[in-house]
């Protein structure tokens, strides 16, 4: 726009100084340049709709002339009521989806009032002036933000959905009638931000936001999953302790340079006392939270003052690097539920768990589930107290192993201290396997440990869950219903047969549990299926085989999809590892196995189904 005035002013002056004098010319000009160097130029561009709106100058800003337009020009103003903004800027929204247009949250003192239930529309961009503002920003008064702030009140919607390709970015987030001297009135908010009800979202960026008083900064755990969601540098202090929460996003989602810390407000005179942070510690929640995703990225994270830094959930693996988890009851919380894909590599980072004063619910980090591994690599834990929050002044130990199933820790050059317990490492789980080298304990000795597991049950054991002598209890979508075969069976009396054209094949509730007397490291599941026609079946949709201790489906689940057990026509002897199963809600018990079910989405026409000697052995 510079070089456009001088142009401009240059062509003006050429023609001038043929009439008069060229000294007084030139001063005359020169001042002139100044001048509309100092004013605010507006450019305007045209929507598609024929509305014209002018196009924000922003100094220094990367996306100026032809990008952004400031949400002012919609009617959004810091003198509006919420609900008038509210309408305003999803009128914008409305608008800008058509050309993917960015909107500029143009800087006021004090901020915009906002009602909530927002929808930011594919292929928008709000836009605010700040990086991440870690002590907040302060007005005149010096008792509130100032900027590119929303302030909220609404306390019955999420302020905003993102849906796909779309972003949030430079903007502060204020909810002034929230508590901070004390925990009585502390208002639990809806998310601020979060994803539509009615679907997924894909390619989300949430960069350089500031959260001051919020219940619960980003709620991402989709119902039918959402793809390559990238949280940056985005700061707060939930009073619930949920910052961010992510679940079935399956194409790489990533957390990185965030920071939670409850001196977020300290500019603005908002300091929040050892009450407000013991509130957040007791809602037992997790300031990162993730389940349900492929190889998640986590990477220079902080949090202070919660119940836990991270919960790393039984359906996900990735990477968790450069992290600082200060002042927290569990630094890391993690599960899983096989072996294939549930990899957790961890390294870098500091855990002072010291929070609360049950010292035997403190502990660093925390593994439990069934399958998978976690690497714990220049992990350092250390303890003390602080005056900001009730806390013990120790950890009780290093890492505990919990759960009723196989898995495995490594721990390499790891520095253990603080902790209580004469032993930094607690095994509850007798089937967990560990090995520690060049690590360093609380006497500041070198540690190297290995930690076998153990099986109660020897090799051969045999446990029969239903040898298929009676139809008692067995159900069958088929036409027939589950009958008893007493001319082809392959062991006994006889097998239960059904013959028509459904998806649930068989399904049997167990009155009384079985102890199936096997681990899930070397425990086998093992039936004898018939199949009359396998041209019947399409083996590429959807069907398991599946054996739980919920006494239902899909939870404390053993499955085995069918598509991949090489069926064919006649009988099929299936011997099926446990580690090898997707395992469903939380670990089977086995010692109370109680349900089966097989069914199939596949199946195009009448066949007969027959089903003998399930059993359970011990490798």
């Amino acid at each position: 726009m510079k070089r456009l005035i001088v142009i401009v002013l240059a062509a003006a002056f050429a023609v001038a100084c043929t009439a008069g004098d060229i000294e007084q010319t030139l001063q005359e000009y020169e001042s002139r340049i100044h001048e509309l160097e100092s004013e605010v130029e507006q450019l305007t561009i045209t929507i598609s709709d024929g509305s014209i709106f002018p196009v924000c100058q922003c100094s220094g800003h990367p996306e100026v002339a032809g990008h952004l337009v400031s949400i002012q020009e919609f009617g959004v103003l810091p003198t509006n009521t919420p609900e008038a903004n509210k309408t305003a800027l999803q009128k914008a929204i409305d608008v800008a989806t058509k050309e993917g247009l960015a909107l500029y949250v143009t800087p006021v003192e004090n901020g915009y009032p906002m009602a909530g239930g927002i929808d930011l529309k594919r292929n928008v961009s709000l836009i605010g002036a700040h990086g991440p503002t870690g002590r907040g920003t302060v007005n005149a008064t010096h008792d509130g933000p100032t900027g590119s702030v929303f302030l909220i009140t609404d306390r019955e919607h999420p302020f905003i959905a993102t849906r796909s390709a779309t972003r949030i970015e430079g903007i502060q987030f204020y909810y002034p009638e929230q508590a901070w001297r004390s925990p009585e009135g502390i208002i639990k908010y809806p998310p601020t931000i979060t994803l539509p009800s009615d679907e997924g979202a894909q390619g989300v960026t949430l960069r350089d936001l500031t959260f001051y008083g919020e219940w619960f900064a980003m709620d991402f755990r989709a119902r039918s999953g959402c793809e390559q969601i990238l949280f940056e540098n985005c700061y707060g202090y939930p009073y619930s302790g949920q910052f961010i929460a992510i679940d079935r996003c399956w194409d790489i989602p990533r957390i990185l340079h965030c920071h939670v810390n409850p001196a977020n407000m300290r500019e603005f005179g908002r300091g929040l006392p050892p009450s407000i942070i013991d509130y957040a510690i007791n809602q037992g929640t997790f300031t990162y939270w993730i389940d349900h995703t492929d190889n998640a990225v986590v990477m220079d994270i902080f949090t202070f003052g919660s119940h836990g830094g991270i919960y790393l959930g039984e359906n996900t693996y990735g990477q968790l690097t450069n992290f600082n988890f200060d002042c927290v009851k569990v630094g890391i919380y993690r599960s899983g539920n096989a072996n294939k894909n549930r990899t957790w590599e961890i390294a870098q980072g500091s855990i002072i768990a010291n929070a609360g004063t049950d010292l035997s619910a403190i502990h660093p980090i925390y593994v439990t589930g069934i399958g998978g591994h976690t690497s714990v690599t220049n992990v350092e834990s250390f303890s003390g107290g602080n005056g900001a929050l009730t806390n013990s002044g120790a950890s009780y130990d290093f890492i505990t192993l919990d759960g009723s199933g196989y898995y495995t820790v490594s721990l390499t050059s790891c520095r253990m201290s603080g902790y209580e317990a004469d032993d930094p490492i607690t095994v509850r789980n007798v089937f967990a396997a560990l090995r520690a080298v060049n690590c360093i304990d609380k006497n500041d000795i070198f540690f190297d440990r290995a930690i076998e597991p153990k099986d109660d049950y020897p090799s051969g054991v045999v446990t029969v869950m239903d040898n298929c002598d009676s139809a008692k209890g067995w159900i069958s979508g088929f036409g027939s219903g589950a009958g008893l075969d007493t001319s082809n069976q392959r062991e006994g009396a006889g097998c239960i047969t059904a013959t028509g054209h459904e998806v649930n094949l068989f399904t049997k509730k167990f009155e009384t549990p079985v102890d199936a007397r096997v681990s899930s490291r070397r425990g086998h599941f093992c039936l004898k299926l018939y199949i009359s026609d396998i041209s019947a079946i399409d083996l590429s949709k959807e069907g398991s085989i599946e054996v739980t201790s919920s006494g239902t489906c899909d939870e404390q689940e053993y499955a085995w999809y069918i598509g991949r057990l090489n069926l064919k026509q006649g009988w099929n002897d299936l011997d099926l590892r446990l580690s090898e199963a997707g395992v469903s809600g939380a670990s089977p018990d086995l010692s109370r196995m109680n349900y089966i079910r097989i069914y199939h989405l596949g199946v195009t026409k009448d066949l007969t189904i027959k089903l003998d000697d399930i059993k359970f052995y011990q490798e």
